[in-house]
């Protein structure tokens, strides 16, 4: 459970599940649900994302995710994926609409 004050929003709190399972040393699947609103009732917005993490060496992993966002709320929302004042994406989803992502990348940990 999160809670946010941002210059759109005060008091924003999100809500979240999640877990992840290994299915081997070097694999581990997660998954996360999410419920995003303020305090005026003015922003809903709800996140479900899945996951894979393959660990290629002891401090080197690679993953992959999955997930998907909806906005509940009868006014347009930001959304976790792009940030306010992008120039390549708005931001924003609008009322009722779903939005999607696939993330790919490597993390490297220092320990």
């Amino acid at each position: 459970a999160v809670s946010q004050k941002t210059s759109a929003f005060t008091g924003l709190d999100t809500l979240g599940l999640g877990g992840a399972w290994a299915l081997s040393p070097a694999t581990t699947l997660d998954f996360g649900l999410y419920q995003s609103k303020d305090s005026a009732a003015h922003y809903k917005v709800a996140t479900a994302a899945v996951g894979v993490q393959y660990k290629i060496v002891k401090d080197l992993t690679l993953y992959g995710q999955y997930a998907s966002v909806q906005n509940k709320d009868s006014t347009p929302a930001a959304w976790n994926f792009a940030g306010p004042g992008s120039s390549y994406l708005t931001g924003s989803i609008s009322q009722g609409q779903t939005a999607s992502t696939v993330n790919v990348g490597l993390l490297y940990s220092f320990f």
